[in-house]
């Protein structure tokens, strides 16, 4: 009766204490940790430390539990289970190394349990040490074969580097042991998405949701492979159930926008994974997903920017360098784009469309030598046909069509859905003044590779050369309607409007090309020319200005453009002698306006 009397009188001496506390700082305060530990008050029992223990335990008091579990495991050293829950709490505070160093103490009373090792895991990856981390998870497994959280967590080690081959048959025992582990089957089920296995990915995201229904991730990866298996209805409602129990969740918007994207639903898409970073700017995962959207969109210019950052904040790794550099070319940025698709080659030498990425954009700026020496590094007998497909290009840009013809039909036995070879088949039919059937690979091949405007541009010249310009000028057009910012297409359609006779249209082009470059010079007076053309004087002296303001005035012809409409147009004679002047000063030569200045000089002198 005594001890239990005396038992009580502890505990509520520990309960008024911290109380008293509670009430100086007001009913909701948190109380603060005091500045001498009740336990220094006085020596206790083990029984006492038992019960202390335990009040500590259900109040998830972990200060208190830790200073209660260091007594009492300094009063029984050879606890094992004392050392081992004073570790794992430890584990809990942020106290790494008093964690481990208990861990260790706890492994050295039973060194053949696998639980301080299993802790001591965890801790090294809260340090962040994956070598540790891995080192501890390969004991934990070898103490014990039969557990599966030990098979789990060394699965879950393997997954977060990459390497799904070892997790794959850690995971597979860990669901036979426990057949109601959850995690185990969502992590194997998405192993088996990434290797293609969508089917048997929607079974296991099947039986992880029934385990686990209330679980985003769960539901969205279950909705993914659902729509990648034309369960669009289960896909659906899933997505909605992920989306309701998570809105703000990055993961759970990524994938349904690629459920959206799958359906073909590309602004549905474009909109979870703006929303995902909204919630989540450093969600690298949609960032990246984005940029590969906004390519196909032909918004090149975002796209580069995303994808450099992911390059710049999650590591520049080979496929998003190639991505990166590939977006470039698609812009027209080749310069830019070798620096990235070298690095890329450099990471990873043995992606061969990356390769002919090289290939193809040396050869296009007539550096034949370097398109060369990049043929060579292709491992030919492992990637025939991109090989033969750079040997084609080369031998094109030397002018030897018979033998880029050769190696294009190589190329294309081993792989008829390049886009590349068919262009390449086209331009040199086109060259044989073979249209008809230039045109049907020029079709195939823009079919096949639908964001490359190069191959339109091609197209569109194939029909110049047969003497179809309005064909011509239609390709154009679209050109300029799907990707405005390719380089000179609007004042190349301005061009052919104005040799039709069409000036108000040449004015439309040049001026939705200006919105774009509003700095070309060329263009500007183009746009000058036109508006004479149309009768629309002071609109053409505007537009000539702005040329000499983008050339820093020296577009002499602009000035004499100027001068001519002042004399002619504006009757301005003092603007015009001022213009015709400066033409005359800034090196032009013109004997039309030799006469017009004797006569302006003439007048003055009357």
């Amino acid at each position: 009766m005594k001890t239990q009397t005396y038992l009580l009188a502890a505990i509520l001496m520990l309960s008024v204490s911290f109380g008293a506390e509670a009430a100086k700082k007001g009913k909701n305060a948190k109380v603060e940790p005091q500045q001498t530990s009740v336990l220094e008050q006085r020596q206790y029992s083990v029984e006492e430390l038992k019960i202390l223990a335990d009040q500590y335990r259900n109040s998830n008091d972990l200060t208190g539990l830790s200073e209660v579990l260091s007594a009492w495991s300094a009063m029984e050293p050879r606890r094992f289970d004392l050392r081992l829950e004073l570790g794992n709490v430890m584990s809990t505070q942020g106290k790494s190394a008093e964690a481990i160093k208990t861990l260790k103490e706890a492994s050295a009373i039973i060194p053949s349990d696998e639980a301080p090792h299993r802790f001591m895991a965890q801790v090294y990856n809260q340090l962040g040490n994956d070598s540790l981390r891995h080192f501890h998870l390969l004991q934990a497994a070898a103490l014990s074969q039969r557990s599966w959280q030990n098979q789990l967590q060394l699965a879950l080690y393997y997954v977060s580097k990459g390497m799904n081959a070892k997790a794959e048959p850690l995971l597979i025992n860990a669901i036979k042991i426990n057949s109601s582990c959850a995690v185990a089957k969502f992590e194997y089920g998405k192993i088996m998405l990434t290797n293609g296995d969508a089917e048997n990915a929607f079974r296991k995201f099947s039986e992880a949701v029934l385990l686990n229904s209330d679980n985003p991730h769960y539901q969205a990866f279950h909705a993914y492979s659902a729509s990648l298996t034309n369960r669009h209805r289960i896909a659906a409602g899933e997505i909605a159930a992920a989306l309701k129990n998570a809105p703000k969740d990055p993961q759970a918007l990524y994938l349904s926008a690629m459920i959206h994207n799958v359906n073909g639903e590309t602004a549905a898409a474009e909109k979870a994974l703006r929303s995902a970073l909204s919630y989540s700017p450093a969600d690298f995962q949609s960032m990246e997903a984005l940029a590969d959207l906004l390519v196909t969109e032909m918004k090149f210019k975002e796209a580069c920017k995303y994808y450099l950052t992911v390059m710049e904040k999650a590591g520049a790794n080979g496929q998003i360098t190639y991505k990166l550099g590939k977006a470039l070319a698609l812009d027209m940025k080749f310069k830019e784009a070798v620096i990235f698709l070298e690095s890329a080659a450099a990471k990873n030498p043995d992606n061969s469309e990356n390769l002919y990425g090289l290939v193809d954009i040396y050869c296009t700026m007539d550096n034949l030598k370097q398109a060369a020496a990049t043929l060579a590094r292709f491992a030919s007998a492992k990637s025939i046909a991109w090989y033969q497909a750079a040997q084609g290009r080369i031998y094109e840009a030397q002018n030897n069509p018979e033998l880029a013809w050769i190696a294009y039909l190589t190329s294309h036995k081993f792989n008829q859905e390049n886009p590349h070879v068919n262009a390449g088949f086209a331009r040199i039919l086109t060259n044989r003044n073979e249209y008809d059937s230039a045109m049907v690979f020029f079709n195939l091949a823009y079919s096949q590779d639908p964001v490359n405007m190069r191959i339109l541009i091609d197209q569109a010249k194939a029909y110049e050369k047969m003497g179809s310009q309005e064909s011509a000028v239609e390709i154009y057009e679209k050109v300029a309607a799907i990707y405005p910012e390719y380089p000179e297409i609007h004042m190349t359609i301005a061009v052919k409007k104005s040799e039709a006779g069409d000036y108000k249209a040449a004015v439309k082009y040049l001026t939705q090309g200006l919105e774009i470059y509003p700095k070309d010079s060329k263009m500007h007076f183009m746009l000058g020319q036109m508006y004479q053309a149309c009768n629309h004087h002071e609109s053409a002296v505007t537009a000539y200005q702005a040329s000499l303001k983008q050339r820093g005035g020296s577009n002499i012809e602009a000035l004499r453009m100027i001068g001519h409409i002042y004399y002619s147009k504006l009757t301005n004679e003092k603007k015009a002698k001022d213009f015709f002047k400066r033409y005359v000063k800034a090196g032009g030569k013109n004997n039309e306006v030799e006469e017009i200045m004797k006569k302006l000089n003439s007048k003055e002198k009357v």
